[in-house]
């Protein structure tokens, strides 16, 4: 069955653009000869907000393959190593802003930004077509 091994996700500055981070997403995928054919790998960042149940962990972006959030990938049995680097807007990242209130105030507070990669590898089998009765 596929796997995927390992997967590492990288956030980094992009020289000269200030206010951009560059995300990278690296990934092992493990194919079996049964596992030959097409498959759809999926990349989606997250807010890690574990500590806090009440707001859930937030989806934050979703990477484009172009213009489908999915890369098909055309497996062969054996290992392959797919990176995959975005440039985003840094506050895309800010997923804990720091704001606390104390009625009647407000302050700004630095919080850590814990984010996360969710990789999926999906394969996905189209059924027959229905045709209802009529014209």
């Amino acid at each position: 069955m596929a796997t995927i091994k390992d997967t590492k996700l990288e956030v980094g500055n992009v020289s000269g653009q200030p206010g951009k981070s560059r995300v990278t997403v690296t990934s092992v995928l493990s194919f079996t000869a049964e596992d030959a054919g097409n498959w759809k790998y999926a990349i989606r960042l997250y807010a890690d907000d574990t500590n806090e149940p009440a707001t859930g962990n937030a989806l934050l972006y979703t990477f484009l393959f172009p213009s489908r959030p999915y890369r098909q990938i055309n497996a062969q049995p054996g290992e392959v190593t797919i990176k995959e680097e975005r440039i985003v807007d840094a506050n895309l990242l800010d997923e804990d802003p720091g704001f606390v209130t104390i009625a009647p105030l407000t302050f700004k507070l630095p919080r850590k930004d814990e984010v996360y990669a969710l990789a999926d590898l999906t394969r996905s089998k189209v059924s027959n077509t229905w045709t209802s009765f009529g014209v």
